[in-house]
Formats: C-alpha cells, structure tokens, sequence
C-alpha cells in the first residue's frame, strides 16, 4: 500500500524549491549577470573578434614576402582644387577607386588588379604624418583581382592628398613554429615538472604521516603518562643535541671535502664504519644493563657516521654537478641538478639530523617511562587502513619485530595503492599548477595570464590548447598505468 504524501512533507519540498529559486535570482544579482548589455552591438563585435582570436590559436607561421600598391587619396574633398585621377601602371599590381576623395564615414570601392592570385593581406588608410588606419582585409580571387567596399576614417581635413595602402602578402618556404609556440611548450613542460617535484616532495612527507594518521594504527598506541612526560622532554633535548652533533661532524670533514676523490673516500669509510657498529650492535645476545648501554653508545656512534656519509655525498653531488655543467654542453642540467641536489642537502641534512635525534631520544625516554610504570607495552602494529590483516597474524606468529612486521606485511600491501595514489596526485597536480602561476608560481599559467591582460587571445588559445592537450595526455597515461598497478 503507497504512502499518502503528507502535507508537512509538501511544505517542506514546497520551500525547498523557493529556496533554491531564490538562491539562484540573488546570485544573478550579486554577479551582475545582464544579457541585455551581451547583446549589445558593441559587445558582440568584441566577441566576435575574441572567438576569431581564441580559433586560430598562434602556432604556424610562414616566412612572407610583402608588395605595397598605393593611391592617392584627399580626405576631404578639396574645394577649389581639381582632383587628378592618377593613372595606373597595369605592367604590375596596380589599385583603382570608385573615388579619390571622400568626406569621413562614407564608402568607397576599392579595386586591385595584375595581383597574385588567392593572397590576402590588410587594407590601409595612410595619413599625410604616417599614421597608418587599417580600413579592412582584402583576398585575391583566381583573376589576380579584389574588390573592398570601405569607410573613410574620421580625420581633421588635410589639404595635401593622403594614400591607401594594399599590402599583398605572399608565403615563402615551409611553415615553422612561432614565437609564442616555442615559448608556449618551454611553460608548459616547466609546468608538467613543477607537478612532478611537488608530488615527489608531497609523497616523501605523507608516506609517514600517513602511518601515523591510520585509526587502526593509532587506537592501540597507549602509552602511559611518564612515557609520554619523558618523551615530550627528549624531543626538544635530542633535536638541541641532534644539531650540535651536526656542526661538530661538518667542523671536522669540511677540510676533508674539497675534491671528488675525498668525498669518495670519506663515503666508503663512513659506509663500512656504520656496517660494523650496526652488525656489532644487533649480533650482540647480551641482555645485562652494561650491554644496552654500550648499544645505545654504539648507535650514537653510528648516528654520527651516517651524517658524516651524507656530508660527504652533499660534497661529491656539488663537486661532481659543477665539473659536468661544461663539459656536458646541451646535457648541462644534469650537472646542475646534482650540483642542486648537493645544495637542498645542505638545508636537508641539518634538520634530518635534529628530527632523527629527536625522535630517537623522545622514543628512548618514553620507552624508559613504560618501563618505570610497570606496564607491558602494547603491541604496535603500523598498518594502514586498507590493509588485511591476514598478513600481519601470518607474521607475527612467526615471532617477528614491529619493524619486520612492517617490512614483510604492510609494505607489500601498499606499494601499489601508494604508487597509483602518487600518479593521481601528480595529474591533479599538473592541473593546479596552471593556477599557481596566475598567482606569480610560474609555468604556463603566467604566461596565459600575461596574453589575456594584453589582449593577445591568440597567443592565449595557444596556451589553452597546450593545457588541455597535457591535462588530456597526463589523464589517459596515469589511468593506463594505475589499471595496470591497482
């Protein structure tokens, strides 16, 4: 048995639709939207003029040859003087008009004649100063002939005679990129990079945030509150200490960094100080209080290598940067992008090494505030949301650590779904930093941004066309490859 519609409920509809029609009549008006000034004659010429720019996006152009024929022309019609009609050499291109003089606003009939057949080229009024007054277009048919009906351009009266200018325009050799074309692709693949390292930088900081951000990961992370009071002291401390062991250990290698065969040294050194301190370290069965102590000192020690091997890499990626720029010649960005690399290393490295100190010590003191709570610690599975949890039973009843745990369940489990995700983003990204560069970020948003203030609709469609050829590209390619990953 259907439900009667009831007379609350068709109130309730009845206001919901004046609602909406009311939000939309008071968006009209706040937006100034009026279709009567859009049919203006004055509006509809500009678009016309717009819509003719924006479909022959400036792209091709050919190298032109340009003859000018000339006549001579009084505006206005002089009183006391008799107008001699010119007459035409008809061995060459030649003009003719209906009439050689004219008062402003009215029409004339203009003719040429012994042209290039099918060639085109702008119609001019020419003043006794220069001052060049385009009056229109005209084409050549198959004959060698046009013919243009045009109106005389309102000017103060000369006395002397004025000209009309045909300028015929002919096309030589093969058609080339123009200027804004080859401006147009360098924005727009500035663009398709700028995506790319944003996306790069962007996933490196949310892989971990996203481990930290995991409800099922989060809700069994209990801790205690002497944990957590001793955890928040060791951040700050180990940070403070983290900075300190890094301006000491670039005190002490910096004089040992000046060419590439140290740096190589001072790497492989480094790496084979950290495998022995670390293999020392994790082989060691001992449990007693002496011994943890010593491993604790052991991974300081191994802590400090590390910086030191990444030092040494900052050094070789800038040493080794600047002795390619000119030798590689057209393939010098790759000099400059590991002369680069050493560069953001050197803002990197310290804040790496003040986190990593941090985290380590915040870590050490709460778990030394679990131990004095008298609390077994909880077991901590980092697990992403979408993850199963088959596998994470299936290893950890093998006996396995957290850190293996993660290893062998959760990241085989999110590999696919964080490359397909990063794919996505460096498509969305690719179309949001269009709008960044409205804003000053660059790419070929500012540059489109820069056509469209100065009226240049075609150079403007050039770039549109560009945007949505990329957009259209990146969204086919990214789908394809994340079918194949996901």
């Amino acid at each position: 048995m259907k439900n009667k519609p009831s007379l609350s409920r068709s109130l309730i509809t009845a206001l919901a639709v004046v609602v909406v029609f009311l939000a939309f009549a008071y968006g009209v008006q706040v937006t100034d939207v009026n279709f009567e000034t859009t049919r203006s004659v004055d509006r509809l010429t500009s678009l016309k003029r717009v819509i003719r720019a924006l479909v022959k996006p400036d792209l091709i152009e050919y190298d032109l040859t340009e003859t000018f024929i000339e006549i001579p022309f009084y505006l206005p019609c002089p009183e006391d003087q008799e107008i001699e009609v010119p007459e035409p050499d008809t061995s060459g291109p030649y003009l003719t008009a209906s009439e050689y003089c004219a008062s402003p606003d009215e029409t004339v009939i203009i003719e040429g004649h012994n042209l290039i057949p099918r060639t085109s080229g702008p119609l001019d009024f020419i003043t006794a100063s220069g001052v060049k007054k385009t009056l229109g277009d005209f084409r050549v048919d198959d004959t060698g002939s046009f013919e243009v009906e045009v109106t005389m351009p309102i000017r103060q009266p000369v006395a002397e005679a004025q000209h009309i200018r045909a300028t015929a325009r002919v096309r030589v050799g093969a058609p080339k990129l123009t200027e804004t074309a080859i401006v147009t692709w360098d924005k727009i693949v500035e663009t398709v990079f700028m995506a790319l390292l944003a996306t790069a930088i962007g996933t490196v900081l949310a892989i971990p945030v996203s481990f930290l951000a995991a409800r099922n990961l989060m809700a069994e992370n209990k801790s205690p509150l002497s944990s957590v009071a001793l955890a928040i002291i060791g951040w700050p401390v180990g940070i403070y200490l983290g900075f300190k062991g890094y301006s000491l250990a670039r005190s002490l290698l910096t004089p040992m960094m000046a060419d590439i065969t140290n740096n190589l040294i001072g790497i492989a050194v480094g790496l084979l100080v950290v495998f022995v301190i670390l293999r020392w370290a994790f082989s060691s069965t001992k449990r007693t209080g002496l011994a943890r102590v010593g491993r604790i000192v052991a991974l300081v020690l191994a802590g400090l290598a590390a910086v030191g091997v990444m030092l040494f890499l900052e050094e070789l990626a800038r040493n080794v940067g600047r002795s390619l720029i000119e030798p590689l010649g057209g393939f010098g960005f790759i000099g400059n992008f590991l002369f680069q690399l050493g560069e953001a290393a050197t803002l990197i490295i310290p804040a790496f090494t003040a986190l990593g100190a941090g985290a380590v010590l915040g870590s050490t003191l709460g778990g030394i505030g679990q131990t004095i709570s008298d609390k077994s610690p909880a077991p901590l599975v980092k697990v992403v949301e979408s993850i199963l949890p088959g596998p994470l039973e299936a290893v950890q009843a093998t006996g396995a650590n957290r850190l293996q745990t993660i290893i062998y369940a959760v990241v085989p489990q999110i590999v696919s779904p964080y490359i397909s995700f990063t794919l996505y983003r460096w498509d969305i990204n690719v179309r949001m930093s269009t709008i960044i560069g409205f804003v000053g970020g660059g790419g070929i948003g500012f540059l489109l941004q820069q056509n469209i203030n100065l009226l240049d609709y075609r150079a403007a469609s050039a770039q549109m066309l560009a945007i949505a050829v990329v957009v259209a590209i990146m969204d086919y390619v990214s789908s394809a490859i994340r079918e194949r990953i996901v």
